[in-house]
């Protein structure tokens, strides 16, 4: 039988090789079909995440997984983004799509890019 010892902080909490968090993260992903949200990685929580690897992005692309939003999209990324949806739905996006479909940006980076979306259809 194989002899496995925990690691704990000064705080009892249990301490998490990278690698056993890479590997939670893939095994998240195979389960999900995708890549994971923050909120949907749980013990340890994705707090554990950031302050290892610096940014949940950092930790994704660490474990070999695709961010599922990027920051500093361009407004010919952002356009397009938009006219596939518009292709797809036949309808704008709202607001909330945008924050309930994980493949689409960020809304805020709409507004940031000054990306009018009448403008684009």
């Amino acid at each position: 039988m194989p002899l496995i010892i925990l690691v704990v902080d000064s705080m009892g909490r249990y301490k998490y090789t990278d690698q056993e968090l890479i590997e939670n993260l893939k095994d998240t992903a195979r389960k999900l079909g995708r890549t994971p949200k923050k909120r949907e990685i749980r013990s340890p929580g994705s707090w554990v995440y950031i302050e290892r690897f610096g940014s949940w992005n950092k930790a994704l692309k660490t474990a070999g997984l695709a961010p599922l939003k990027e920051i500093g999209l361009s407004k010919e990324h952002l356009k397009k983004v938009i006219l596939d949806f518009y292709k797809k739905h036949s309808r704008t996006p709202s607001v909330s799509d945008f924050y309930k479909n994980p493949y689409l940006p960020d809304p805020r980076h709409i507004s940031e890019n000054s990306v009018c979306v009448g403008t684009i259809l």
